[in-house]
């Protein structure tokens, strides 16, 4: 049961001891009155940051208002509605895509002789941020194709641009964006290029395809010599032994493989130095025996000479 006390009562000495120990444990004044006051002083260092460095709303309303004005000056250039609601962003951005477009088309009549030709600003009929995105995803698209279809893309560029600006806005080579030229001006746009300089080069898939079909189980075994083994590029690789002969290895990787096409020189070009073609013939195929010789003598085909 806790009693309150006010001012001017009185409190025997038994009650008066036993208040005073309580105060004494459980209660420091000054020590809660520095956490106090640092406590205040943390909350106003930290609104006057967040009124630092956050701008006030009669800031960004006045930013607003002067962008509407200057917006409307133009409008009233052109004798074109003005602004009177800031929530229609739809049609403000159409306007301004009408007054670029309108711009567009006095500078065309500037550059162009022949003014019986008629100037469509926007023969599409899309907006800016429309024919922006599409842009976009043509570049995406160039990312994502190979090397002979990024030539094939290019294609597309302005006749007026250079092989500078070609290769600035696909983000390609100057070696491809000459290529891209001179194939527009040999054959068409959208033309395939034509590789003419031999034998092509093999796609990095189909390389890594043909290295992990010799390492498979099936195509080639580890030498049961544990001593067989070769240092390539600083490593003990273990010496595998072809168990088919090329040519039914070839076949047994076009089943594997219907899509990639190469052929049997290739094949055996790009078997790993590990891999030998024939075993020698004191190594049995069996994981369990040393040698030929062990393996005749246990099954009792050796002859006595």
């Amino acid at each position: 049961m806790s009693t309150h006390l006010k001012v001017g009562e009185k409190l025997c000495q038994k009650c008066f001891a036993s208040l005073s120990n309580v105060l004494d444990d459980s209660f420091d004044l000054e020590r809660m009155d520095i956490k106090f006051e640092e406590q205040l002083n943390d909350d106003q260092f930290s609104n006057a940051a967040e009124n630092i460095s956050t701008p006030s709303i009669e800031e960004h309303l006045h930013v607003k208002q002067s962008a509407k004005e200057e917006l409307n000056a133009v409008f009233m250039v052109l004798h074109m509605e003005k602004i009177r609601d800031d929530r229609r962003q739809k049609k403000i951005r159409e306007q301004v895509d009408s007054v670029h477009r309108y711009m567009q088309y006095l500078c065309g009549l500037l550059e162009d002789k022949d003014f019986n030709e008629v100037i469509d600003p926007n023969p599409h009929s899309i907006s800016i941020n429309e024919s922006n995105q599409i842009l976009q995803g043509v570049k995406e698209l160039f990312k994502q194709s190979t090397w002979q279809e990024q030539i094939h893309l290019m294609t597309i560029a302005p006749h007026n641009w250079g092989r500078i600006e070609l290769s600035q806005w696909f983000g390609s080579t100057d070696h491809h964006a000459r290529e891209a030229i001179l194939l527009r001006q040999d054959q068409y746009v959208l033309a395939y290029p034509e590789y003419c300089r031999g034998n092509m080069t093999l796609a990095e898939e189909t390389i890594v395809s043909v290295v992990q079909f010799y390492l498979q189980d099936g195509v080639s075994r580890i030498s049961s010599n544990t001593k067989d083994v070769l240092k390539i590029n600083g490593e003990l690789v273990p010496v595998r032994f072809m168990e088919m002969p090329i040519r039914e290895a070839l076949r047994t990787f076009y089943e594997d493989n219907p899509t990639v096409k190469i052929g049997k020189s290739i094949f055996y070009c790009i078997r790993l130095r590990q891999v030998k073609i024939t075993c020698p013939q004191d190594t049995c195929m069996c994981q369990v025996h040393e040698n030929m010789y062990f393996l005749l003598q246990a099954g009792g085909f050796l002859m006595d000479k």
